[in-house]
């Protein structure tokens, strides 16, 4: 997905996943990506951020907007998740990050290791941990469905 961030300067380029959990909210993964010629998805968050809700027929208030930037041999794959305000028009502003882990990033996507990192889990991120992961999510989608029935009851 490519995004700009004025009228002159250089394009910038990102990869966008789209993952619809049970929470009703879409989630988009944008993965900085290493020949990406413009400015990168944290210095242009607000107007990928944008431009990947315009694209892909989501509304904003409706988005959650994680960032990913690829690990290598000294590092692992990082995810961030940016928080947005929005004007009337659903413009995005004032975005704040907050680090999440490979496991927060799982349980928020519904997806998997793969999907996220685009490579097998390490040794390290076991299929019993992802499957522990994915069983916590059931878990607590399935706890706050029943808060939300006790709120409509009262």
């Amino acid at each position: 997905m490519e995004y700009n961030v004025g009228l002159s300067g250089p394009t910038g380029k990102c990869q966008v996943q789209l993952f619809r959990p049970s929470s009703g909210h879409s989630v988009l993964v944008a993965t900085e990506l290493p020949d990406n010629p413009g400015p990168s998805i944290t210095n242009a968050v607000e107007q990928a951020f944008y431009a990947a809700c315009v694209r892909l027929s989501v509304l904003p208030e409706k988005a959650i907007w994680i960032e990913h930037y690829l690990g290598d041999d000294l590092r692992e794959d990082t995810f961030d998740l940016v928080q947005f305000e929005l004007d009337s028009e659903g413009a995005p502003f004032s975005p704040k990050w907050s680090p999440l882990g490979l496991a927060e990033a799982l349980k928020m996507t519904g997806g998997t290791v793969e999907d996220l990192t685009g490579h097998a889990p390490s040794e390290d991120f076991s299929k019993s941990e992802h499957k522990r992961v994915l069983d916590q999510a059931i878990k607590d989608a399935l706890e706050t469905e029943d808060e939300e029935e006790v709120v409509e009851d009262e």
